[in-house]
């Protein structure tokens, strides 16, 4: 999550939706007045990376702030690629940890060996864990539908369209000129992300992500 309080925007981090590229791009301008780190919060622990709407909601009226006075953008992501992407960074992770444990930092060393533990209780067999990934981790509309289950953010970017998405959403808050968008964290596909798939995990996917799905017009491909 950044918060820009001169440029009155709110961003809702979905993982595995373009996040880092989008937060590498902003942090060097000075525009921001929040940056929430991974699971530690911001400096005083108000809010986190992947806070979705309600509870930045709640946080804001805890603070004194109106989140009307402030333009909320969330990017989406294809579904069916989005938890490929999950299984390719935890494998990737993995076999970091394993093979260069010690030039991990000490966050890198426990997010490696919590993914290592999970592979390992799934007899490091792909198939298995790529299951549990998909079970584990939030869907997208989580992020952005408030108490109600109504859409709660202004604008929505997609990031198969992630370019334009941007150039939207800085124009929509008045950052000018539109810098060049940094593309970090990328996920190395040597494979189409339906070999990934058999017909179980596509269908637990398409009930997963119903609403995004349904609202955004995504297909498998």
């Amino acid at each position: 999550m950044l918060i820009s309080h001169k440029h009155k925007f709110i961003t809702i981090d979905i993982p595995k939706t373009g996040t880092c590229s989008l937060r590498t791009t902003l942090a060097p301008l000075d525009i921001i007045d929040v940056f929430a780190v991974g699971g530690e919060g911001d400096e005083k622990g108000s809010f986190y990376q992947h806070d979705g709407i309600i509870r930045c909601r709640k946080t804001f009226i805890e603070k004194g702030w109106d989140i009307n006075e402030y333009t909320v953008f969330s990017m989406i992501r294809n579904p069916w690629e989005r938890y490929a992407s999950f299984l390719l960074y935890a494998l990737a992770r993995i076999k970091r940890y394993e093979e260069s444990k010690e030039k991990l930092s000490p966050l890198g060393i426990g997010e490696g060996f919590a993914l290592t533990r999970a592979f390992e209780r799934h007899n490091r067999d792909e198939h298995s864990f790529f299951r549990f990934l998909i079970h584990q981790y939030d869907s997208q509309c989580s992020y952005i539908l408030d108490d109600n289950n109504d859409l709660a953010a202004d604008i929505i970017g997609r990031m198969e369209k992630i370019e334009d998405s941007f150039k939207v959403f800085c124009d929509t808050v008045n950052i000018s000129p539109v810098p060049e968008l940094d593309h970090a964290n990328k996920s190395n596909y040597e494979k189409p992300y339906s070999d990934y798939y058999n017909q179980e995990f596509i269908d637990i996917v398409a009930e997963k992500e119903k609403f995004v799905i349904d609202k955004f017009g995504y297909e498998y491909e």
